[in-house]
């Protein structure tokens, strides 16, 4: 039995500034602004597992369509747009959403096929 999952959620441990950001969705359809958002995943097998082993997911040719404030604060962000990811040791494309904190550099980021 195979299970097709439509999204999944991972953690955002770092990523660039609001600057960056902005830039990045004021050129999103033009030039390429170089984005890198660390997005941390576990080891399914070992997700139960005390000593659970986070990596990175790999990722590129991200492009922001979209930039809402969320709490008034200008770093709480809501961001959707576009991303490559490595996923079964192959690059897929995915829609994205994603809450970012550009002053804590910290947020979480979905994955949609």
């Amino acid at each position: 039995m195979s299970i097709d999952i439509k999204s999944i959620t991972y953690k955002i441990s770092n990523g660039p500034n609001r600057d960056v950001i902005i830039d990045a969705f004021k050129y999103a359809y033009e030039t390429k602004i170089p984005l890198k958002f660390t997005i941390t995943k576990f080891h399914p097998e070992l997700l139960d597992h005390p000593g659970c082993a986070v990596y990175e997911l790999e990722t590129k040719n991200i492009r922001i369509t979209s930039i809402e404030h969320e709490s008034g604060t200008g770093y709480h962000l809501n961001l959707a747009g576009f991303i490559d990811a490595k996923t079964d040791n192959d690059w897929h494309p995915f829609r994205f959403e994603a809450f970012y904190n550009a002053n804590t550099r910290k947020g979480h980021i979905k994955l949609i096929k």
